[in-house]
């Protein structure tokens, strides 16, 4: 038998503005009908088992969500905190070990384009039936690789080297010597994987273990053990994977691939497609130039210049055709929302003269923000999407979609869901000052009272 293990917890910030912290680009529906994380859960659930997905607390309402518009059962595993993948796949290791003897798993990201499924899955079978301690897939190079670690095969299959991103110069020389792209993608026995993770990195491994022996399951769902929080942040390849290259083989994936990890690859991908969310291609009168357009909206532009056009909801972002992965490092924290314990939060406007600020909220499900109240501003909550249970002084209210509540400055409150889907909440805020240090909290699932 074979666990498909789904990591679903990277953020995407190099695709952005298309991908953000409440919707990373693996949940985004940027390529055909479903987002990568939905081909890759019928991908994955191909090779046999129920899928393991290991993702975000702040996500596991998208997880299951579109884990149920394809139709596929998963088990989830919540991560209090993201520690990067070397947590992540231990973590499915031992809850695989824990409900099965030693099965074999096979670790999958969540976010990359595979163009024929079938020779994937054949790759796949191929390698799971190899007799290195760890299995690997790899891709040929076909362009500039220097963000790719480099997988450098023996004669007979097993792996003589690892190179993380080289420059130029090296990567050339790699890839005359037969190099392969690393895909991120691990096959072996669960066992297997805890006894390198031991090896070469266990701090990690040791906190892993309490958190998944302290983690409790609810409603189908692992959720990890707050001490995972405390597990180092490393990355299974760097930290692993290029320590033991005698214990691993590889084997060459072909079948069209690509992580996506940039608008320039994306634009390689998409150009002259309609699928997904958003349309690729030329503008009209424009020489030479690359865009990416959210579909219902038209930009026109009036230059001689090579540009990229970035346009997703009320945000335009333009830059010079070649320097997308630039955009990424200009990133504004108040346009892609802000991280909470209970989900996210995002500034959608404000009044110039500080009367007024409206922000969406996006609450996760079995989360809820504090019980508190505010000196100088009120409140009036619509719901967007879900059912919200709020909390109004002494009265306790269930509000639906297009349903609203107000809040009267001084009132205790609270907004819960308690839901299996995530809820989004439009709040309108009114006053004289809108400040963090105007909340005063009487009771926090999250201990900040």
């Amino acid at each position: 038998m074979i666990i498909p293990v789904v990591l679903a917890g990277g953020n995407g910030s190099r695709l952005w503005p298309l991908s953000t912290s409440e919707r990373p680009k693996q949940f985004c529906r940027l390529l055909g009908r479903w987002s990568m994380f939905q081909q890759t859960l019928v991908r994955a659930s191909r090779i046999g088992s129920r899928p393991m997905v290991v993702c975000a607390k702040a996500h596991i309402g998208l997880v299951q969500e579109q884990a149920e518009l394809v139709g596929v059962p998963i088990l989830p595993v919540v991560e209090p905190d993201g520690r990067n993948t070397a947590a992540a796949i231990m973590a499915a290791a031992v809850v695989s070990v824990r409900n099965n003897e030693d099965p074999t798993i096979c670790v999958i990201p969540s976010d990359h384009w595979v163009e024929d499924d079938d020779k994937w899955l054949d790759s796949i079978r191929e390698a799971a039936s190899g007799t290195a301690l760890i299995r690997l897939l790899g891709v040929t190079p076909t362009a500039d690789g220097s963000q790719y670690g480099h997988i450098v095969p023996k004669f007979n299959g097993f792996v003589g080297d690892f190179v993380e991103k080289p420059n130029a110069e090296d990567q050339a020389e790699l890839v005359a010597r037969g190099a392969l792209w690393n895909v991120g993608v691990f096959i072996g026995r669960a066992q297997h994987f805890l006894k390198v993770g031991l090896k070469c990195a266990p701090p990690v491994y040791n906190r892993v273990i309490e958190a998944v022996t302290n983690s409790v399951t609810r409603d189908g769902v692992i959720w990890l053990h707050a001490d995972y929080a405390n597990a180092p942040a490393l990355q299974w390849d760097r930290a692993v994977i290029e320590k033991i290259p005698d214990y691993c083989s590889v084997t060459v994936l072909c079948c069209g691939w690509s992580d996506i990890g940039s608008l320039r690859a994306f634009i390689d991908v998409a150009k002259g497609t309609t699928k997904g969310e958003y349309v690729v291609g030329q503008f009209q009168g424009v020489k030479g130039s690359a865009s990416i357009a959210s579909s219902g909206m038209t930009v026109d532009l009036m230059t001689e210049h090579a540009l990229t056009v970035v346009c997703v909801a009320d945000r335009v972002v333009i830059c010079d055709a070649g320097k997308e992965d630039e955009i990424s490092l200009r990133l504004d924290k108040t346009q892609t929302g802000e991280a909470r314990p209970w989900g996210s939060h995002r500034y959608v406007g404000a009044d110039t003269a500080g009367r007024w600020r409206v922000k969406r909220l996006v609450i996760e499900p079995n989360n809820a923000i504090s019980l508190q109240t505010h000196k100088h501003r009120s409140e009036t909550w619509v719901v967007l999407s879900g059912v919200a249970r709020v909390t109004v002084g002494d009265k306790v209210l269930e509000i639906g979609e297009n349903q609203s509540v107000h809040i009267p400055a001084g009132i205790r409150h609270r907004v819960e869901n308690t839901q299996r889907n995530r809820l989004e909440i439009l709040e309108i805020q009114t006053g004289n000052y809108f400040g963090e240090d105007d909340i005063v909290r009487f009771s926090d699932l999250y201990g900040r009272v």
